[in-house]
């Protein structure tokens, strides 16, 4: 059952606004389709949690990620205080609780997903709805690139600067986060026995033109191919080279290249260390650089810290995300937050590296995609914000669960519990 409830799930999220127009007397309840798959992510990530405890549950061997869902209790004892008063009751926990509860809810749909009894069957069923799903985005933002749509239509003002084709959005609203959406199932696709469903998916990524996403899907796919046939390296090691000489023949430097297109970024990342270290109110001589401001704290916090106020860093404008979640985890749990986040995606590698040296035929396969996957989508999380989005958090958690899950990383009876 939570096998399928898996698959209904990245079938719904995604297209969670189309889908819902096909029942009569029903309408979308937000404007915002972030806000949408946000809640129908989180609240199918609890039903199936609560599912697999029902059938029963694995032990998660990843401590690191046990200790985190701890820390992330502690850290609200010494979060910042906001001076919020609502019917006269102070409130300065504000915010902190919903971030929480999401922590909560699909930690529990990880430990289902990790404890499921996999087939080779059902997991590659699984893996090729993601696949098709990525697939069926493409095929509609390449139909966008032509200009025609019918669903959806392109705010006269964006938040964040101008928008390069901001008509090839498929259902996510911005071309940015389709391309990183797109870009972590590439390797899933080569895994896939159809591998055609791939040219429409990088050609849906280039026709974004997202650095971020391209850049990170074309690592990806290098990184399963060495994976998959390990004398690919030497070649690659040649063409990097290669690469880097004609780039400098041709006075092309892709640090000059890097701080041209930044967007924004950089003077916002600058502001966030800023205040991770010296506090995030001027006017408050309060730190907070080891326990962190709170998680969910950021969109509070940060727009004060506004340049014509109390900072000399010219900001483009007020972000309500850091575009880099690694360095959001920073501000918001601190350096102790930080080290445990990063020592547990750190040991799910490490122990997915070492499944992958001893093993063979398709779980070695599959392995790389996943670490592969994976990859792209943390050097997407450096630039943006995918793990703040339900999409991108119900998605990472299937792939996250499979990278913990026996049956995929170790030789043993691959059966399927008749309660999955």
């Amino acid at each position: 059952m939570v096998i399928n409830l898996l698959k209904g799930g990245l079938i719904l999220i995604p297209f969670y606004e189309l889908l819902l127009r096909v029942f009569p007397y029903t309408s979308v309840l937000t404007p915002d389709t972030r806000v949408a798959k946000e809640y129908v992510g989180i609240w199918l990530a609890l039903i199936i949690g609560l599912t697999a405890i029902h059938f029963g549950v694995k032990r998660v061997r990843n401590k690191w990620l046990l200790v985190l869902m701890g820390y992330l209790l502690l850290s609200t004892r010494f979060a910042m205080r906001l001076p919020l008063v609502m019917n006269d009751v102070p409130n300065p926990h504000f915010g902190i609780w919903k971030p929480l509860f999401m922590a909560l809810a699909f930690f529990l749909m990880f430990v289902g997903v990790q404890s499921i009894k996999f087939t080779r069957k059902n997991i590659d069923s699984l893996l090729s709805v993601m696949v098709w799903v990525g697939f069926a985005m493409s095929v509609y933002a390449i139909i966008q690139s032509f200009g025609i749509d019918q669903f959806y239509f392109i705010k006269p003002h964006e938040m964040i600067g101008s928008v390069v084709n901001p008509q090839i959005s498929g259902t996510l609203g911005q071309p940015t986060i389709l391309g990183a959406f797109i870009a972590f199932l590439v390797p899933l696709g080569l895994y896939s026995k159809h591998r055609w469903r791939v040219i429409p998916m990088i050609t849906a990524v280039c026709l974004t033109k997202s650095n971020m996403a391209i850049g990170a899907m074309v690592v990806s796919i290098l990184i399963y191919a060495v994976m998959i046939r390990p004398r690919f390296i030497y070649p690659l090691i040649v063409m990097i080279v290669l690469s880097g000489i004609m780039l400098r023949a041709n006075d092309i430097i892709p640090v000059d290249y890097i701080k041209a297109h930044h967007n924004g970024r950089f003077p916002v990342w600058k502001q966030v260390v800023h205040d991770w270290k010296n506090g995030p109110d001027s006017k408050v001589p309060a730190r907070f650089s080891l326990t962190g401001i709170g998680l969910g704290r950021h969109i509070y916090v940060f727009p004060k810290n506004n340049p014509r106020k109390v900072s000399s860093i010219q900001l483009p404008n007020v972000f309500q995300q850091a575009h880099n979640d690694p360095l959001q985890v920073l501000e918001e749990l601190g350096l102790f937050g930080f080290i445990i986040f990063m020592g547990s995606i750190i040991t799910m590698m490490v122990v997915a590296f070492k499944a992958w040296l001893k093993l063979a035929d398709y779980q070695k396969t599959m392995i790389a995609a996943l670490m592969a996957s994976f990859t792209c989508l943390f050097l997407n999380s450096l630039g943006m914000f995918v793990w703040q989005l339900g999409l991108f958090m119900f998605f990472t958690t299937v792939i996250v669960g499979l990278l913990h899950n026996k049956s995929i990383l170790y030789k043993e009876e691959l059966q399927c519990s008749r309660n999955y």
